[in-house]
């Protein structure tokens, strides 16, 4: 094929012969982006984001590319869920960027096809599952606050409808809003939790519409864990265990393994069973609380925990912070503060580690039976990021772990002279050592200056 025309009278075709074909609209709404990036170099000279706004601002064929590529990607969204974690994110973003310009002098064209997006994306909103946009929701988040106000709209109703579907589940995402520091976050999160709530007391689900009131004050109690200030050289403390309205055991514990889509459900059209069904609940919290002696001082927390067959009955358990028979073991937490950090930060490097670990189970193997990639099985250890302000977050335990600072410091030999080649651990983080910075400055130079690996290698190793 000779020219774009004709390529897409080619789509064009397959999508008249088969129009509920998925795959067809994804891969259409993609050449429709590659044209749209085309003619963003062709018509931008500085090549940065303003310069790609401004020609998104002033070309009608820019606009109507971002139109057609969004809606081709969510047809292909409400046809069926294989090209997810391709079509979502991309959808979302020229969306979001598109609505984002802001004409000085009014531009009636950019006007209408930005309303139109809007439009597009409030029926796509009732249109595709919920649980879809539930692994969206980071994306969603960041951009409760948006220059255009039906977009704002927009984005407040898809929360609004995931965090109705999957109480449990979204509430952990979406609660930091309503501690931010900004107030207008405040403002938007708490009408997206009411919304919430009215649609759970229409259907008549009294349990979670109380459960998303009663968690402003498990995140009150969380926060106030993570900012308590223990005093120096105490290892421990013991808290008063709080009393929950709704109780703890209907709380979705924040563990990866709940808190993830299960791949089963990405590959079904129903929503039905889209998490476990079979996760432990917590039932109390221990009131021992561990201060772990890093420098940021965080707090390792424990709740009691039992099996979800147990928290689904209607019986009261009890809630005093002392282990019963019922229990089938601990669940452990690290609660912290960041002095100087943000805690999203730690939430978006586990979600790229989740994009890693699909690309390892996507990328196709060579042929074979012995290939690599199947014999070394790939995959990095993931775990749950909660927020619950910018600075404040509750981590999952990761257990059978230790630190790098651990393992180095045990392999230091003290009874190895200093000069010698065997010494190892602890000394390698001893700047205040004179031999070793010395030694740290010749092997910058001979690898950044000299670009000699293999002798910069032998140095450090020579000088450590």
């Amino acid at each position: 094929l000779r020219s774009g025309s004709e390529i897409k009278s080619r789509y064009h075709t397959v999508l008249k012969l088969a129009p509920k074909w998925e795959r067809a609209h994804f891969h259409f709404g993609k050449y429709i982006e590659s044209l749209l990036e085309t003619r963003f170099s062709a018509l931008s000279e500085l090549g940065n984001n303003a310069s790609r706004l401004m020609v998104l601002q002033n070309d009608k064929s820019c606009q109507e590319y971002s139109l057609e590529s969004v809606s081709h990607f969510g047809r292909s969204l409400q046809l069926g869920q294989k090209h997810l974690f391709q079509a979502l994110p991309r959808l979302l973003a020229m969306w979001l960027e598109f609505t984002s310009i802001e004409s000085a002098d009014k531009n009636a064209s950019l006007e209408e096809n930005q309303a139109q997006m809007n439009s597009l994306i409030k029926s796509f909103a009732e249109k595709i599952p919920e649980h879809l946009f539930y692994t969206a929701l980071p994306q969603l988040l960041s951009c409760v606050i948006h220059q255009n106000d039906e977009t704002a709209k927009n984005v407040a109703l898809i929360l609004t409808s995931v965090l109705a579907k999957y109480p449990g589940q979204a509430m952990w995402s979406c609660g930091w809003l309503r501690y931010s520091k900004s107030k207008e976050k405040n403002e938007v999160a708490e009408k997206i939790f009411v919304g919430a709530q009215r649609i759970l007391q229409k259907q008549g689900n009294d349990l979670m519409r109380g459960m998303l009131d009663a968690s402003k004050h498990l995140f009150n109690f969380l926060i106030t864990l993570a900012r308590f200030n223990a005093k120096e050289n105490h290892t421990s403390v013991r808290m008063k265990v709080p009393i929950f309205e709704p109780e703890l055991k209907n709380f979705i514990p924040p563990i990866q393994a709940a808190l993830s889509v299960t791949p089963g459900a990405l590959s079904r059209s129903s929503s039905r069973d889209v998490f476990p069904p079979f996760v432990p609940r917590m039932r109390t919290f221990n009131p021992e609380l561990k201060i772990m002696q890093s420098k940021a001082k965080p707090r390792k927390l424990s709740a009691f925990v039992v099996p979800s067959t147990v928290a689904q009955r209607e019986t009261s358990l009890p809630s005093n912070g002392v282990p019963i028979s019922q229990d089938s073991g601990e669940m452990h937490f690290l609660v912290k503060q960041e002095a100087k950090g943000d805690l999203r930060k730690d939430s978006r490097v586990q979600d790229l580690n989740n994009v890693i670990n699909r690309l390892f189970v996507g990328r196709k193997a060579s042929s074979g039976p012995n290939n690599r990639r199947q014999r070394m099985r790939l995959k990095l250890r993931t775990f749950s990021v909660v927020c619950l302000t910018e600075d404040c977050g509750i981590l999952e335990w990761v257990p059978n772990t230790e630190s790098f600072r651990s393992l180095v410091g045990r392999t230091y030999n003290p009874q190895v002279p200093s000069d010698s080649i065997h010494r190892r651990g602890t000394r390698l983080s001893n700047f205040n050592d004179a031999n070793l910075r010395n030694a740290f400055q010749r092997c910058q130079e001979l690898f950044f200056v000299k670009k000699n690996l293999k002798l910069a290698a032998k140095k450090f190793n020579e000088c450590v």
